[in-house]
């Protein structure tokens, strides 16, 4: 090995702080005991976490997971340790100062709309304050926030709840809030907030006013319901209604999701509130009975934004909504024959539309405004995301992160559900700006005319297809023939409308050929290319499942996007993320990992760590090793210490494993664990568990990431695959363990070692469940081993 690397390396590792993860970065002070590298506090230039791990690897030379790892000089300095230190002094002085100033300001600045700035700038000299000399490292807050909010990471989860628009003075639009009788959370009244924009605003007002005083930031995607109210007919079928709304949760909690809706408490809009209603109830209670037990038990969910939008005349009671304080409203029911609704208690957030007159010149308005609304909601909100670049093999790994905002918009994917004759003109303005759409056939109303008519006309282009141009494939992007449409599918329309819709179009044959027409035109425009706009999910079909929505909504997006542009690999990985949210393999598979692009790219290194840290990802971890992932250049010191520290449900690790095995007391929850956890606590943990000291060699582990191999990359991929296997041991995670130990190259061995610390922590495990789960794992693993290795079959 070459000397000089090996000295820049050792150089590079000591003198590095703690990744900084996206959204995980916060301004605050680092603590007394914990000094920083470089300052005055620490003798050497090198952390005391390396420190430990070089003295372990004098210390051990005979260890199983590899030979030592050379010492590291600690006289030896560098010329960054200077600029390391002045960087972080300047940090902590620009913090302090701000949060000082924040305790001075917070009275006067309720009543204002200013916006004040932190950054990392230089001290005024005269007066102590920031200077705003920089605007690059700037980001904006509201001056009223508390200072435990003063964070990167919560700039994005703050709950609306706590803000009050009330309070605003200088905001564009009439605003405020409205509390619900009767509707209370933790012992809390809730307040929604609520703006009356006119019909006719500019739409970036609109979001403007949204990232400024609601403090909003734009979603990973965005769900529009399209259905309406006055046609709406109770679904005959409860199980569909349950399985609607198991859907709606389950995407909403796997992802950043944000639904809009009519605001209406009737119809589908209510459906959804029931939903958000349950699941906000057991969200309480399992918060409250988790806090019992222990608190680092308490699991943290997505904030559920529910936005509904709604002509303000048609509110029973519009006239307290005018933006001058906080209003108390009790809803009494719908009054359906005046056509004056109440507005959903279980929403997050109202808008207001302002229409010149209640006609039928009102409900375009309506529409124009709404559909304009969440075309903006495709650009960014907030502060904008970082994103990275899937890149090509044999690219080099530090080009690969996009420090600048991504330009992919957000997606914004319309869902029809039933429907008024009024919602074909949102579906309209959908497919003519190419956004996709999913129909809900088998729902009624224009969703079941809309679902039939496109089906139709594909059955029958598909069909004319193979006939006239002896295709062994059906063309589905071929038109229909004329005479096909003029006498046949049209009359069919007619007879559908009049069906649907009795008390509407008997008696207006005007009427009724517009929608006709307008149902055509949406069928002319539902593919384009290799691109289609529309999906049908067939609730009649033996298959058809709402609960899964998510699967039917990614595919609607998938297949509306453009195949080839010069931002795929950015788009793969936008894609490849929302699918490890929603936790959707098979669609990994069919719909990115099958494309003919993929197999040029190499999976990025954020990915994979997510799909570890997040549970029941094991089938995402098998695909990214599919592709070619090498372990051991991701799997540094580092990455092993953020795995223990930040993964998913990390309850049982604490309890048995802290707690049972080695006796720790006083964890303070969602805390770092020790620098030197690794080389200290880990290697006990393991030695005490299976009888092997000194498994985890960190040091030599960053040497294997940075391809300075000590031995070569066959030994650096094995070691650094048996770490993740003890890490998913310790973590209860027999599943994820099993797929990582199908690619190890010493199973047996590697098995059995799995297999005594899994029986080992079952005498460690205070809880009888956990006590009978890994017996249960070291069986599993026992017969594994058996079935798998030596191919010899189970009998049951």
């Amino acid at each position: 090995m070459d000397e000089r690397r090996k000295r820049n390396l050792k150089l590079h590792v000591s003198h590095s702080f703690e990744d900084e993860k996206d959204e995980e970065f916060e301004l605050l002070p680092s603590t007394p005991n914990t000094p920083l590298v470089g300052s005055p506090s620490s003798n050497s230039g090198i952390s005391p976490s390396l420190q430990t791990f070089s003295k372990s690897s004098d210390r051990n030379p005979h260890s199983i997971s590899g030979a030592s790892s050379p010492s590291i000089d600690s006289n030896v300095t560098s010329p960054h340790v200077a600029a390391l230190q002045q960087l972080f002094n300047q940090r902590q002085t620009s913090v302090v100062h701000e949060r000082q100033s924040s305790h001075n300001s917070h009275s006067s600045s309720q009543h204002t709309g200013n916006v004040s700035s932190i950054h990392f700038a230089e001290e005024d000299k005269h007066d102590g304050k920031l200077s705003n000399s920089s605007s690059r490292s700037s980001f904006f807050l509201p001056d009223h926030y508390d200072d435990v909010q003063r964070t990167v990471k919560s700039m994005g989860e703050i709950s609306v709840d706590t803000q009050d628009s009330a309070t605003y003075q200088n905001t564009p639009f009439p605003c405020g809030n409205i509390r619900f009788a009767g509707k209370r959370e933790e012992g809390a009244e809730l307040k929604k907030h609520y703006v009356c924009v006119p019909w006719d605003s500019a739409p970036y007002d609109l979001t403007f006013f949204m990232d400024k005083f609601w403090n909003m930031r734009s979603p990973k995607i965005v769900l529009s319901i399209i259905s309406g109210v006055h046609h709406f007919k109770v679904w005959k079928n409860p199980r569909m209604k349950d399985q609607f709304k198991k859907g709606i949760i389950r995407a909403a909690n796997r992802t950043e999701m944000w639904v809009i809706t009519n605001g209406i408490d009737d119809g589908v809009s209510s459906m959804i509130g029931e939903a958000v209603q349950e699941e906000n109830i057991l969200r309480a209670n399992s918060r409250y009975n988790l806090s019992q037990l222990r608190p680092d038990a308490v699991k943290k969910f997505h904030k559920l934004t529910m936005i509904g939008v709604m002509p303000k005349h048609k509110i029973s009671y519009q006239d307290l909504l005018d933006g001058s304080d906080c209003i108390n409203v009790t809803n009494e029911g719908c009054k359906f024959k005046k056509d004056i609704y109440e507005l959903n208690p279980d929403h997050t957030h109202f808008i207001m539309v302002e229409t010149e007159t209640p006609d039928d010149k009102e409900k375009v308005q309506y529409v124009e405004f709404r559909f304009n609304f969440e075309r903006q909601l495709q650009c960014q909100l907030g502060r904008p995301r970082r994103y990275k670049r899937l890149l090509s093999f044999g690219s080099d790994d530090e080009t690969s992160e996009i420090i600048e905002p991504t330009t992919q918009p957000i997606p914004v994917i319309g869902l029809v559900i039933q429907g008024s004759p009024r919602g074909i003109d949102l579906v309209l303005f959908y497919l003519r700006n190419k956004m996709p759409i999913v129909v809900v056939k088998g729902s009624g109303g224009c969703a079941d005319l809309l679902a039939y008519a496109i089906e139709e006309s594909q059955e029958r282009s598909a069909d004319s297809s193979l006939i006239l141009h002896n295709r062994a494939v059906p063309d589905l992007n071929a038109k229909p023939d004329g005479d096909y449409e003029e006498h046949h599918l049209k009359p069919e329309l007619l007879k559908m409308i009049v069906h649907t819709f009795p008390n509407t179009f008997k008696e207006n044959d005007f009427a009724k050929n517009v929608l006709r027409d307008k149902i055509l035109e949406c069928v002319s425009l539902a593919t384009e290319d290799e691109r289609t706009f529309v999906t049908i999910l067939n609730t009649q079909g033996w298959d058809a499942n709402l609960a899964d929505l998510d699967k039917y909504i990614l595919k609607a997006l998938f297949k509306s996007e453009i195949k080839s542009n010069s931002r795929w690999r950015e788009r793969a990985y936008k894609d490849l993320t929302l699918l490890l949210d929603w936790n959707r393999p098979d669609l990994a598979q069919s719909e990115i990992f099958s494309s003919r692009d993929f197999s040029r790219i190499k999976v990025d290194k954020t990915l994979f760590e997510k799909s570890l840290m997040k549970t029941d990802r094991e089938e995402f971890v098998s695909l990214f090793l599919d592709q070619g992932f090498l372990i051991h250049k991701y799997l540094n010191h580092k990455h092993l210490k953020y795995l223990f520290d930040k993964a998913e449900d990390s309850e049982f690790f604490t309890t048995v494993c802290l707690e049972g095995v080695l006796g720790k007391t006083h964890i303070i929850p969602d805390q770092p664990l020790p620098q030197d956890f690794l080389v200290n606590d880990l290697n006990k943990l393991v030695a005490k568990l299976s009888g092997i000291k000194d498994f985890v060699q960190p040091y030599e582990l960053s040497m294997n990431s940075v391809e300075l191999y000590v031995l070569d990359p066959v030994v650096a991929e094995r070691k650094a695959i048996n770490c993740l296997i003890i890490w998913a041991v310790l973590f209860s995670r027999p599943k994820l363990a099993k797929v990582l130990w199908y690619r190890c190259d010493e199973p047996i061995p590697v098995a059995l070692i799995c297999s005594n610390m899994y029986r080992e922590l079952s005498k460690c495990s205070m809880e009888l469940y956990q006590r009978t789960e890994m017996e249960t794992c070291a069986k599993y693993v026992s017969i594994t081993m058996t079935t798998d290795v030596f191919k010899i079959p189970v009998i049951n």
